[in-house]
């Protein structure tokens, strides 16, 4: 509400959030008191959740980010209170917001705009663009997939996901970064078309 408020009166202020956060609360943690749970910021409740989920429908979240903080085994396979906070998150972060565009929570086209231009315009940076000549930034995305978060298929060296085993909306294909391959599906991520 404060950003919502600010934006309003014309403050040039911006607004992130991690995927994480969109979907997880803090009723999960309780369930499984898996240390993969443990976050910072911490996880919220469901009203939190659902306020950051109205802010990402109605734009006053700018960009959503990966919330990428892996851990080794050593900071996570230890009782939830001592868990260093964090998870992985680069691999999941499309597949979380694609599973919000099958809820109906935002539209495609609202979640491209968070992942790619909201940040890019928070932080300053050129606009992108698909016109001959231009700097090939690229991201190959089947929104109508599954990914099945693995061990086998992940390039984070670490695991603390609490997705891990989960059959996720949407998949990431191929990412350009100026012409240049940054991350390829590996094979047998992509699990089903939907």
């Amino acid at each position: 509400a404060a950003i919502r408020a600010a934006k309003s009166e014309g403050v040039p202020v911006t607004c992130s959030v991690t995927a994480a956060h969109l979907h997880l609360m803090d009723e999960d943690i309780p369930k499984s008191w898996s240390p993969h749970l443990h976050l910072e910021p911490p996880l919220r409740s469901r009203a939190d959740r659902d306020a950051l989920r109205e802010g990402l429908a109605d734009g006053t979240i700018d960009a959503v980010g990966s919330g990428h903080r892996p851990q080794s085994a050593v900071e996570k396979e230890v009782p939830f209170a001592k868990a260093d906070p964090g998870m992985i998150g680069f691999q999941t972060t499309f597949s979380l917001l694609a599973g919000l565009v099958n809820e109906g929570v935002i539209t495609l086209n609202r979640a491209l705009e968070v992942l790619g231009a909201g940040p890019r315009r928070a932080l300053r940076r050129r606009e992108l663009s698909l016109e001959e000549g231009s700097i090939a930034d690229v991201v190959v995305c089947e929104p109508d997939g599954a990914y099945t978060v693995a061990a086998e298929t992940s390039f984070s060296k670490s695991l603390n996901t609490p997705f891990l085993g989960q059959t996720l909306a949407g998949h990431v294909q191929l990412t350009l970064v100026e012409g240049r391959v940054g991350y390829e599906a590996p094979r047998g991520a992509e699990e089903t078309n939907r």
